[in-house]
């Protein structure tokens, strides 16, 4: 059995959380703070909640389904990515991203986190290594780029 992986970041966003939730449960505004990624629309009449979906088109032309299976409101959600329900990525077995905020003072605390394991084989522990490095660079960026998003998007909501 392939053990599964969690990289996560904290990065705080300063604005309270009650405008970050209010932009972050938008799930078309990905494009704006995920790498790679320059269109988003969703496939569900449903917009938010456990079972709301939408497809992501990375730089590179792919297309990928993102769908929330968890839903916490005002403090988050975890988006499950696939393809047509097979794993997004060809090395892989799952992968989930969780977008999660807490208050902290008059800021909020943003914990993006990707979860993922890969594929079961002879070099599977070596590529779960490898693969790491460019999942934390990823987490970074998503938070660092969320940041930046909705501090700017707040400061000209203000």
């Amino acid at each position: 059995m392939v053990a599964s992986k969690t990289v996560s970041r904290e990065v705080y966003i300063e604005l309270p959380p009650g405008q970050v939730w209010n932009t972050m449960r938008d799930l078309t505004l990905a494009k704006y703070y995920v790498p790679n990624v320059v269109e988003t629309w969703l496939v569900t009449e449903q917009r938010e909640g456990v079972g709301a979906s939408r497809k992501v088109r990375m730089k590179n032309g792919d297309v990928m389904d993102e769908t929330v299976e968890e839903w916490n409101e005002g403090h988050g959600f975890v988006v499950r990515l696939h393809k047509e329900g097979q794993p997004a990525l060809p090395l892989f077995t799952e992968c989930r991203f969780r977008y999660e905020i807490e208050p902290a003072g008059n800021w909020t605390l943003f914990r993006p986190a990707m979860h993922y394991q890969m594929k079961p084989g002879l070099f599977s522990g070596l590529l779960g290594s490898i693969v790491g490095i460019p999942m934390k660079m990823m987490v970074r960026k998503v938070g660092s780029s969320m940041k930046q998003f909705y501090e700017a998007r707040g400061t000209s909501a203000a």
